[in-house]
Protein backbone atom coordinates (compact mmCIF):
# COMPACT_ATOMS: atom_id res chain seq x y z
CA UNK A 1 0.00 0.00 0.00
CA UNK A 2 1.35 3.74 -1.11
CA UNK A 3 1.76 6.24 1.43
CA UNK A 4 -1.37 7.92 0.62
CA UNK A 5 -4.41 6.64 -1.83
CA UNK A 6 -3.26 7.80 -4.95
CA UNK A 7 -5.69 9.00 -7.85
CA UNK A 8 -5.96 6.34 -10.45
CA UNK A 9 -6.90 7.29 -14.11
CA UNK A 10 -11.03 7.09 -15.33
CA UNK A 11 -12.69 7.61 -18.28
CA UNK A 12 -14.02 11.58 -18.77
CA UNK A 13 -17.87 10.84 -18.19
CA UNK A 14 -17.01 9.17 -14.60
CA UNK A 15 -14.30 11.74 -13.27
CA UNK A 16 -16.35 14.58 -14.82
CA UNK A 17 -19.57 12.91 -12.75
CA UNK A 18 -17.54 12.71 -9.44
CA UNK A 19 -16.17 15.81 -9.54
CA UNK A 20 -19.56 17.07 -10.56
CA UNK A 21 -21.11 15.41 -7.36
CA UNK A 22 -18.84 16.77 -5.38
CA UNK A 23 -17.31 13.70 -4.31
CA UNK A 24 -13.49 14.94 -4.02
CA UNK A 25 -10.93 15.33 -1.29
CA UNK A 26 -11.07 18.91 1.05
CA UNK A 27 -8.71 21.30 0.44
CA UNK A 28 -5.80 22.89 2.46
CA UNK A 29 -8.12 25.97 2.69
CA UNK A 30 -11.66 23.74 3.17
CA UNK A 31 -9.42 21.92 5.97
CA UNK A 32 -7.85 24.78 7.72
CA UNK A 33 -11.85 26.51 7.84
CA UNK A 34 -12.90 23.42 9.08
CA UNK A 35 -10.77 22.90 11.87
CA UNK A 36 -11.00 26.66 13.00
CA UNK A 37 -14.31 26.46 13.21
CA UNK A 38 -14.58 22.86 15.38
CA UNK A 39 -12.32 24.46 18.05
CA UNK A 40 -14.32 27.76 18.05
CA UNK A 41 -17.43 25.58 18.84
CA UNK A 42 -15.57 23.65 21.09
CA UNK A 43 -14.99 26.64 23.58
CA UNK A 44 -18.77 28.07 23.48
CA UNK A 45 -20.65 27.50 25.89
CA UNK A 46 -23.62 26.65 23.49
CA UNK A 47 -22.92 25.37 19.62
CA UNK A 48 -24.04 22.50 17.68
CA UNK A 49 -22.04 20.39 19.56
CA UNK A 50 -23.71 19.09 22.19
CA UNK A 51 -20.87 18.81 24.92
CA UNK A 52 -22.60 17.03 27.37
CA UNK A 53 -21.20 16.38 30.44
CA UNK A 54 -20.74 12.80 32.35
CA UNK A 55 -19.96 13.81 36.01
CA UNK A 56 -16.65 11.76 35.29
CA UNK A 57 -13.22 13.09 35.67
CA UNK A 58 -9.88 11.83 36.07
CA UNK A 59 -9.07 7.96 37.35
CA UNK A 60 -7.52 8.68 40.86
CA UNK A 61 -8.04 5.08 42.66
CA UNK A 62 -5.38 2.64 42.25
CA UNK A 63 -6.36 -1.07 41.31
CA UNK A 64 -6.29 -4.08 43.92
CA UNK A 65 -5.03 -7.06 42.57
CA UNK A 66 -8.13 -9.71 42.13
CA UNK A 67 -10.90 -7.28 41.66
CA UNK A 68 -13.49 -7.58 39.66
CA UNK A 69 -16.03 -5.82 37.23
CA UNK A 70 -18.89 -7.02 35.13
CA UNK A 71 -19.51 -4.91 32.02
CA UNK A 72 -22.42 -5.00 30.24
CA UNK A 73 -22.43 -3.11 26.75
CA UNK A 74 -25.86 -2.87 25.78
CA UNK A 75 -25.74 -1.33 21.64
CA UNK A 76 -28.14 -0.64 19.13
CA UNK A 77 -27.43 -4.04 17.67
CA UNK A 78 -27.40 -6.26 20.92
CA UNK A 79 -25.20 -6.82 23.84
CA UNK A 80 -21.59 -7.40 24.34
CA UNK A 81 -21.30 -9.15 28.38
CA UNK A 82 -17.54 -9.51 29.88
CA UNK A 83 -15.70 -9.27 33.07
CA UNK A 84 -12.22 -7.97 33.70
CA UNK A 85 -10.01 -8.80 36.79
CA UNK A 86 -6.73 -6.64 37.74
CA UNK A 87 -3.75 -9.45 37.42
CA UNK A 88 -0.19 -8.29 38.14
CA UNK A 89 -1.69 -5.14 38.15
CA UNK A 90 -3.35 -4.67 34.94
CA UNK A 91 -6.77 -5.13 34.27
CA UNK A 92 -7.57 -7.89 31.44
CA UNK A 93 -10.78 -9.25 29.96
CA UNK A 94 -10.99 -12.61 31.65
CA UNK A 95 -12.10 -14.40 27.98
CA UNK A 96 -10.77 -13.65 24.74
CA UNK A 97 -13.79 -12.49 23.18
CA UNK A 98 -16.74 -10.77 24.92
CA UNK A 99 -19.77 -12.61 24.70
CA UNK A 100 -22.54 -11.23 22.42
CA UNK A 101 -26.64 -11.26 22.13
CA UNK A 102 -28.43 -9.91 19.05
CA UNK A 103 -31.26 -7.92 19.95
CA UNK A 104 -32.32 -9.40 16.10
CA UNK A 105 -34.54 -6.36 14.24
CA UNK A 106 -36.12 -5.70 17.77
CA UNK A 107 -35.92 -2.00 18.45
CA UNK A 108 -39.20 -1.17 20.46
CA UNK A 109 -39.44 -2.24 24.06
CA UNK A 110 -40.86 -1.98 27.12
CA UNK A 111 -38.31 -0.99 29.84
CA UNK A 112 -39.27 -3.89 32.39
CA UNK A 113 -38.25 -6.77 29.14
CA UNK A 114 -35.57 -4.62 28.17
CA UNK A 115 -34.18 -4.78 31.43
CA UNK A 116 -35.29 -8.38 31.66
CA UNK A 117 -33.95 -10.02 28.63
CA UNK A 118 -30.30 -8.27 29.83
CA UNK A 119 -30.56 -10.22 32.96
CA UNK A 120 -31.49 -13.33 31.32
CA UNK A 121 -28.45 -13.76 29.17
CA UNK A 122 -26.42 -12.69 32.53
CA UNK A 123 -24.89 -15.99 33.73
CA UNK A 124 -24.31 -16.59 37.34
CA UNK A 125 -20.58 -16.90 37.41
CA UNK A 126 -20.46 -13.15 36.00
CA UNK A 127 -22.27 -11.80 38.61
CA UNK A 128 -19.99 -14.08 41.17
CA UNK A 129 -17.53 -11.77 43.39
CA UNK A 130 -17.50 -8.47 41.58
CA UNK A 131 -16.42 -5.79 43.04
CA UNK A 132 -18.71 -3.43 40.61
CA UNK A 133 -20.82 -2.80 37.29
CA UNK A 134 -20.14 -0.71 34.35
CA UNK A 135 -22.80 -0.64 31.84
CA UNK A 136 -22.26 0.88 28.19
CA UNK A 137 -25.51 2.64 27.46
CA UNK A 138 -25.15 3.82 23.92
CA UNK A 139 -27.71 6.21 23.96
CA UNK A 140 -27.94 9.70 24.84
CA UNK A 141 -29.17 10.70 28.78
CA UNK A 142 -28.45 12.64 31.40
CA UNK A 143 -25.87 11.81 33.88
CA UNK A 144 -26.49 12.02 37.70
CA UNK A 145 -24.19 11.22 40.64
CA UNK A 146 -25.77 8.87 43.09
CA UNK A 147 -24.44 6.88 45.91
CA UNK A 148 -22.93 4.19 44.17
CA UNK A 149 -20.83 6.30 41.64
CA UNK A 150 -22.86 7.56 38.38
CA UNK A 151 -26.14 6.97 36.13
CA UNK A 152 -28.02 7.98 33.39
CA UNK A 153 -31.36 9.13 32.91
CA UNK A 154 -32.82 8.97 29.45
CA UNK A 155 -36.05 9.50 27.20
CA UNK A 156 -38.00 6.85 26.18
CA UNK A 157 -37.73 7.43 22.18
CA UNK A 158 -33.80 7.14 21.40
CA UNK A 159 -31.89 7.37 18.58
CA UNK A 160 -31.07 4.92 16.00
CA UNK A 161 -34.89 4.49 15.78
CA UNK A 162 -35.20 2.93 19.18
CA UNK A 163 -37.60 3.49 21.76
CA UNK A 164 -37.85 2.19 25.13
CA UNK A 165 -41.18 2.61 26.55
CA UNK A 166 -41.38 4.01 30.39
CA UNK A 167 -37.76 3.90 30.53
CA UNK A 168 -37.80 7.73 31.85
CA UNK A 169 -40.89 7.18 33.95
CA UNK A 170 -38.96 4.03 36.04
CA UNK A 171 -36.26 5.76 36.79
CA UNK A 172 -32.46 6.11 36.36
CA UNK A 173 -31.23 3.27 33.45
CA UNK A 174 -28.64 1.32 35.57
CA UNK A 175 -31.17 1.15 38.59
CA UNK A 176 -33.00 -0.48 36.37
CA UNK A 177 -30.86 -3.03 35.13
CA UNK A 178 -29.67 -3.90 38.17
CA UNK A 179 -32.87 -4.31 39.59
CA UNK A 180 -33.21 -6.94 36.66
CA UNK A 181 -30.09 -8.77 38.22
CA UNK A 182 -31.10 -8.69 41.69
CA UNK A 183 -34.56 -10.22 40.72
CA UNK A 184 -32.58 -12.89 38.66
CA UNK A 185 -29.52 -13.29 41.24
CA UNK A 186 -30.88 -12.88 44.35
CA UNK A 187 -28.08 -13.78 46.70
CA UNK A 188 -25.26 -11.71 44.63
CA UNK A 189 -24.83 -8.97 47.05
CA UNK A 190 -25.69 -5.86 43.96
CA UNK A 191 -27.10 -3.61 46.34
CA UNK A 192 -24.10 -1.94 47.02
CA UNK A 193 -21.73 -2.48 44.56
CA UNK A 194 -20.70 0.64 42.59
CA UNK A 195 -22.76 1.43 39.06
CA UNK A 196 -21.35 3.54 36.79
CA UNK A 197 -23.52 4.00 33.29
CA UNK A 198 -21.98 5.87 30.78
CA UNK A 199 -22.02 6.45 27.08
CA UNK A 200 -20.26 4.23 24.67
CA UNK A 201 -17.20 7.17 23.01
CA UNK A 202 -17.23 7.74 26.94
CA UNK A 203 -15.93 4.30 28.17
CA UNK A 204 -13.26 4.39 25.04
CA UNK A 205 -11.57 7.47 26.41
CA UNK A 206 -11.51 6.02 29.95
CA UNK A 207 -9.32 2.93 28.44
CA UNK A 208 -6.36 5.01 28.42
CA UNK A 209 -5.42 6.47 32.17
CA UNK A 210 -3.57 9.73 29.90
CA UNK A 211 -6.18 9.88 27.43
CA UNK A 212 -7.90 13.55 26.99
CA UNK A 213 -9.77 12.90 23.58
CA UNK A 214 -10.89 9.48 22.25
CA UNK A 215 -13.95 8.12 20.15
CA UNK A 216 -15.67 5.95 17.77
CA UNK A 217 -14.69 5.95 14.41
CA UNK A 218 -16.87 3.14 12.88
CA UNK A 219 -20.03 2.27 11.66
CA UNK A 220 -20.79 5.35 13.68
CA UNK A 221 -18.85 8.12 14.64
CA UNK A 222 -18.33 10.18 18.08
CA UNK A 223 -16.25 11.42 19.69
CA UNK A 224 -15.24 12.81 23.96
CA UNK A 225 -13.25 14.88 25.16
CA UNK A 226 -12.17 16.28 28.71
CA UNK A 227 -12.17 19.84 29.90
CA UNK A 228 -11.52 21.08 33.26
CA UNK A 229 -11.21 17.16 35.01
CA UNK A 230 -14.65 16.64 33.04
CA UNK A 231 -15.12 14.13 30.08
CA UNK A 232 -17.72 15.22 28.05
CA UNK A 233 -19.63 13.26 24.79
CA UNK A 234 -19.31 15.51 22.31
CA UNK A 235 -21.77 14.06 19.60
CA UNK A 236 -19.55 15.14 16.85
CA UNK A 237 -21.32 13.24 14.39
CA UNK A 238 -23.74 16.01 14.56
CA UNK A 239 -21.18 19.14 14.12
CA UNK A 240 -22.30 21.64 12.12
CA UNK A 241 -20.85 25.05 10.81
CA UNK A 242 -21.31 27.24 7.30
CA UNK A 243 -18.04 25.96 6.31
CA UNK A 244 -18.54 22.05 7.13
CA UNK A 245 -17.92 20.64 3.66
CA UNK A 246 -21.53 19.35 1.68
CA UNK A 247 -21.46 17.59 -1.44
CA UNK A 248 -24.24 17.17 -3.65
CA UNK A 249 -23.58 13.12 -3.33
CA UNK A 250 -23.76 13.99 0.34
CA UNK A 251 -27.53 15.30 -0.18
CA UNK A 252 -28.72 12.47 -2.05
CA UNK A 253 -27.47 10.02 0.39
CA UNK A 254 -28.69 12.20 3.75
CA UNK A 255 -32.08 12.71 2.42
CA UNK A 256 -32.99 8.72 1.79
CA UNK A 257 -31.59 8.85 5.92
CA UNK A 258 -34.33 8.80 8.62
CA UNK A 259 -32.74 11.51 10.24
CA UNK A 260 -31.78 13.93 7.20
CA UNK A 261 -30.41 17.40 7.24
CA UNK A 262 -28.87 16.03 10.78
CA UNK A 263 -25.25 14.22 11.64
CA UNK A 264 -24.15 15.33 8.17
CA UNK A 265 -20.58 15.24 9.85
CA UNK A 266 -21.11 11.83 10.94
CA UNK A 267 -22.71 11.07 7.24
CA UNK A 268 -19.40 11.78 5.88
CA UNK A 269 -16.80 10.59 8.45
CA UNK A 270 -18.30 6.99 9.62
CA UNK A 271 -18.46 3.42 7.81
CA UNK A 272 -22.13 3.63 7.30
CA UNK A 273 -21.56 7.56 5.59
CA UNK A 274 -19.09 6.37 3.53
CA UNK A 275 -20.54 2.80 2.24
CA UNK A 276 -24.11 5.06 2.28
CA UNK A 277 -22.64 7.78 -0.75
CA UNK A 278 -21.09 4.73 -2.01
CA UNK A 279 -24.54 3.08 -2.76
CA UNK A 280 -25.96 6.07 -3.94
CA UNK A 281 -23.77 7.02 -6.21
CA UNK A 282 -24.17 3.85 -7.46
CA UNK A 283 -28.01 4.45 -7.71
CA UNK A 284 -27.73 7.18 -9.64
CA UNK A 285 -24.91 5.99 -11.87
CA UNK A 286 -27.15 3.83 -13.20
CA UNK A 287 -30.13 6.16 -13.26
CA UNK A 288 -27.75 8.37 -15.86
CA UNK A 289 -26.76 5.13 -17.48
CA UNK A 290 -23.02 5.86 -16.49
CA UNK A 291 -23.19 2.49 -15.17
CA UNK A 292 -24.69 -0.76 -15.86
CA UNK A 293 -28.20 -1.42 -14.17
CA UNK A 294 -26.79 -4.94 -13.13
CA UNK A 295 -24.68 -2.66 -10.80
CA UNK A 296 -28.06 -1.89 -8.69
CA UNK A 297 -29.47 -4.79 -8.40
CA UNK A 298 -27.99 -6.28 -5.05
CA UNK A 299 -27.41 -2.75 -4.11
CA UNK A 300 -28.31 -3.30 -0.59
CA UNK A 301 -26.03 -5.54 0.24
CA UNK A 302 -23.25 -3.12 0.27
CA UNK A 303 -22.09 -1.49 3.43
CA UNK A 304 -19.31 -0.46 5.23
CA UNK A 305 -16.84 -3.11 4.76
CA UNK A 306 -17.19 -2.76 1.18
CA UNK A 307 -14.62 -0.36 0.85
CA UNK A 308 -12.11 -2.62 2.79
CA UNK A 309 -13.14 -5.18 -0.27
CA UNK A 310 -12.93 -2.82 -2.81
CA UNK A 311 -9.05 -1.03 -1.57
CA UNK A 312 -7.72 -4.37 -1.33
CA UNK A 313 -8.83 -4.93 -4.58
CA UNK A 314 -10.84 -8.48 -3.33
CA UNK A 315 -12.45 -8.32 -6.40
CA UNK A 316 -14.39 -11.73 -5.98
CA UNK A 317 -15.64 -10.78 -2.99
CA UNK A 318 -17.24 -7.27 -3.97
CA UNK A 319 -18.57 -9.42 -7.32
CA UNK A 320 -20.28 -11.75 -4.62
CA UNK A 321 -21.92 -8.47 -3.13
CA UNK A 322 -22.84 -7.09 -6.13
CA UNK A 323 -24.28 -10.24 -7.78
CA UNK A 324 -22.32 -9.90 -11.09
CA UNK A 325 -19.07 -9.76 -12.92
CA UNK A 326 -17.43 -6.13 -12.97
CA UNK A 327 -15.31 -4.78 -15.75
CA UNK A 328 -11.79 -3.25 -15.84
CA UNK A 329 -13.80 0.14 -16.21
CA UNK A 330 -16.19 -0.75 -13.06
CA UNK A 331 -13.40 -1.78 -10.81
CA UNK A 332 -11.14 1.36 -11.55
CA UNK A 333 -14.37 3.68 -10.98
CA UNK A 334 -14.88 1.86 -7.72
CA UNK A 335 -11.55 2.09 -6.59
CA UNK A 336 -11.52 5.56 -7.26
CA UNK A 337 -14.59 6.85 -5.06
CA UNK A 338 -14.23 4.67 -2.73
CA UNK A 339 -10.46 6.10 -2.27
CA UNK A 340 -11.99 9.85 -2.93
CA UNK A 341 -14.69 9.17 0.14
CA UNK A 342 -11.99 7.62 2.87
CA UNK A 343 -9.62 10.29 2.62
CA UNK A 344 -12.47 12.79 2.76
CA UNK A 345 -13.41 11.23 6.05
CA UNK A 346 -9.93 10.77 7.23
CA UNK A 347 -9.09 14.66 6.05
CA UNK A 348 -12.45 15.86 8.18
CA UNK A 349 -11.42 13.66 11.43
CA UNK A 350 -8.28 15.44 11.53
CA UNK A 351 -9.91 19.00 11.27
CA UNK A 352 -11.65 17.95 14.08
CA UNK A 353 -8.69 16.36 16.53
CA UNK A 354 -6.48 18.98 15.05
CA UNK A 355 -9.21 21.46 16.73
CA UNK A 356 -9.42 19.74 20.24
CA UNK A 357 -5.69 19.35 20.19
CA UNK A 358 -5.69 23.28 20.03
CA UNK A 359 -8.18 23.94 22.97
CA UNK A 360 -6.43 21.12 24.87
CA UNK A 361 -3.03 22.33 24.73
CA UNK A 362 -0.81 19.38 25.20
CA UNK A 363 1.97 19.04 23.36
CA UNK A 364 0.79 15.11 22.67
CA UNK A 365 -2.35 13.19 23.04
CA UNK A 366 -2.73 9.68 23.29
CA UNK A 367 -5.95 9.33 21.44
CA UNK A 368 -7.98 5.85 22.06
CA UNK A 369 -10.18 5.02 18.86
CA UNK A 370 -12.46 1.92 18.77
CA UNK A 371 -13.86 0.99 15.33
CA UNK A 372 -12.56 -1.63 12.74
CA UNK A 373 -13.35 1.22 10.07
CA UNK A 374 -10.61 3.47 11.39
CA UNK A 375 -8.08 0.53 12.10
CA UNK A 376 -8.63 -1.72 9.22
CA UNK A 377 -9.72 0.41 6.17
CA UNK A 378 -6.53 0.24 3.72
CA UNK A 379 -4.76 3.83 4.05
CA UNK A 380 -7.18 5.34 6.10
CA UNK A 381 -4.35 6.08 9.63
CA UNK A 382 -2.18 7.17 6.94
CA UNK A 383 -4.05 9.76 5.30
CA UNK A 384 -5.01 10.47 8.85
CA UNK A 385 -1.62 11.53 9.47
CA UNK A 386 -1.22 13.15 6.43
CA UNK A 387 -4.06 15.65 6.60
CA UNK A 388 -2.73 16.36 10.54
CA UNK A 389 0.94 17.45 9.03
CA UNK A 390 -1.00 19.77 6.61
CA UNK A 391 -2.59 21.30 9.04
CA UNK A 392 0.30 21.51 11.72
CA UNK A 393 2.70 22.12 9.10
CA UNK A 394 6.29 21.49 10.64
CA UNK A 395 4.85 18.56 13.29
CA UNK A 396 5.40 15.05 13.24
CA UNK A 397 2.07 13.88 13.84
CA UNK A 398 3.23 10.46 15.96
CA UNK A 399 4.55 13.66 18.55
CA UNK A 400 1.22 15.07 18.06
CA UNK A 401 -0.95 11.85 18.17
CA UNK A 402 -0.33 8.77 19.52
CA UNK A 403 -3.66 6.48 18.73
CA UNK A 404 -4.42 3.36 20.35
CA UNK A 405 -6.76 0.61 20.40
CA UNK A 406 -5.87 -1.58 17.15
CA UNK A 407 -7.49 -5.15 17.48
CA UNK A 408 -8.83 -3.57 21.47
CA UNK A 409 -12.00 -3.64 22.99
CA UNK A 410 -11.37 -0.14 24.43
CA UNK A 411 -14.85 0.41 25.70
CA UNK A 412 -15.09 -2.59 27.64
CA UNK A 413 -11.87 -1.74 29.39
CA UNK A 414 -12.91 1.87 30.22
CA UNK A 415 -15.63 1.26 31.33
CA UNK A 416 -13.97 -1.08 33.58
CA UNK A 417 -11.13 1.52 34.41
CA UNK A 418 -14.28 3.51 35.72
CA UNK A 419 -16.60 1.15 37.56
CA UNK A 420 -13.45 0.23 39.57
CA UNK A 421 -12.50 3.93 40.18
CA UNK A 422 -15.77 4.27 42.44
CA UNK A 423 -15.18 0.69 44.87
CA UNK A 424 -14.25 1.76 48.33
CA UNK A 425 -11.55 1.02 50.25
Amino acid sequence: MSEQLKPIPLSEALAGYLDFLGARPLLSEEMENLRNSFQIQLELPDSSLQMIPTNLGRLERELKEGERALIIDAGGTGLKIANYQVKNGELVAENKEAREVNFGSQRQWQAEDFFSFIAAHIKEQEVKDINSIGFIFSFPGEAQVTENGVDIRAEDRLTKDWCIHGLKASGLVGDQLVKALKSRFEDAGLDSLPLVTMNDTVAVLFAEREARIGGVVATGFNLAIMIENMVRNMEAGNFYAEDLPVSELLNWFDYQTANYGQYLSEKQISGFGVGGQLKTFIKRGCEKNYLRTALARNIEALDASAASLILTEDWDKVEMVFGCLLEAEEKKFLTELTKRLVKRSAQMLACFLSGAKRVIGEDQLVVPVEGSYFWKTPGYLKELKYALVQLEPGESPGKMFKFTGKNKRLGLLGAARVSLDYVKD
